[in-house]
């Protein structure tokens, strides 16, 4: 019998972001648990406590979720259309996590051994839980499929009467379980091996921060790769895989999220933003930011008015 999942979720404040939780599901066995996100017109701040070993599940259908690890020591940040695995079986982890107004969202926690026992005839797909890394850490981000997408919005819009609502949660979490792990939803990770390798995996993850932390003025994609110790193809495969887009993609729609948050603290002109996030020329952050949104920035910032 598997014992019970147990991850803690509690406000951080009884004020202004209190959060009133809907119910745990949990599937029969009681081995798998799933929660939704507040599905708030405020951003919500929880704390958090997920023993070690628990598989972690956290996938952004509309918003974005940001969790804080280890009193600050490690951050991640998902934004709509994305999720986000994580394995730790030597430490708990204590974290805040975030939600942005609006946010849909859910996590999911399991046991290595309910994976296995609901993969039994093929637990070959669970390649990071494979003998030679039972005992890895293991985390990887990737974009949710339009199947996954669908799936989660179900998790918000269910007409149902009240006895009928626990059983179709239920339902709905061993759904997301088998699309989770379905083939076609894994290919990402049998494509590029080398992400099994934790010190790559974290290779990646610095050439995010790197063109994030100049982004005004990047590395060309060969200087990036030399500096994470890479090659241009691992990089190039790597970087996809993990963040859903290539490099620079990645970093046109990081700049355009900046440039939206800040027009919406009001604070600066719409050239004084661009040049912020790397637009010399204003027309080409006015075009950039209408591909992204479907406004430019000005009709943007009077709508905040």
């Amino acid at each position: 019998m598997n014992k019970p999942v147990s991850p803690v979720f509690t406000p951080l404040s009884e004020e202004k972001n209190t959060v009133k939780r809907e119910p745990d599901f949990l599937a029969p066995n009681q081995a798998i648990s799933l929660y939704r996100c507040p599905f708030s017109s405020e951003s919500v701040t929880l704390q958090g406590m997920v023993p070690a070993g628990l598989i972690q599940f956290y996938l952004c259908l509309e918003g974005s979720m940001k969790w804080v690890f280890g009193g600050g020591r490690y951050e991640q940040e998902l934004g709509p259309g994305k999720m986000f695995l994580m394995y730790n079986p030597k430490q708990s982890l204590s974290f805040e996590l975030i939600h942005t107004p609006q946010t849909k969202g859910i996590k999911l926690f399991t046991t290595v051994e309910q994976l296995h026992e609901l993969f039994l005839e093929d637990s070959s797909e669970l390649t990071f839980l494979t003998r030679e890394n039972i005992d890895k850490k293991f985390y990887s981000e990737r974009p949710l499929s339009p199947l996954l997408k669908m799936v989660l919005d179900q998790f918000f819009n269910p007409n149902l009467i009240p006895s009928n609502r626990r059983l179709y949660f239920q339902a709905k979490t061993f759904e997301l379980l088998s699309l989770l792990f379905n083939k076609e939803e894994s290919s990402a990770e049998e494509n590029c091996p080398f992400l099994l390798d934790e010190a790559n995996v974290e290779k990646i993850r610095l050439a995010k921060r790197i063109v994030i932390e100049r982004m005004t003025h990047p590395p060309q994609l060969k200087e990036l790769a030399r500096e994470v110790g890479l090659n241009e193809y691992q990089l190039k495969a790597g970087f996809k895989n993990i963040y859903g887009s290539p490099v620079f993609q990645f970093l046109t729609d990081y700049k355009m999220e900046h440039a939206r948050k800040l027009l919406d603290s009001g604070n600066y002109k719409v050239n004084e933003v661009g040049f912020m996030v790397g637009y010399s020329n204003p027309s080409h952050f006015i075009a950039a930011f209408k591909r992204k949104f479907g406004i430019t920035p000005k009709k943007y910032s009077m709508a905040l008015k």
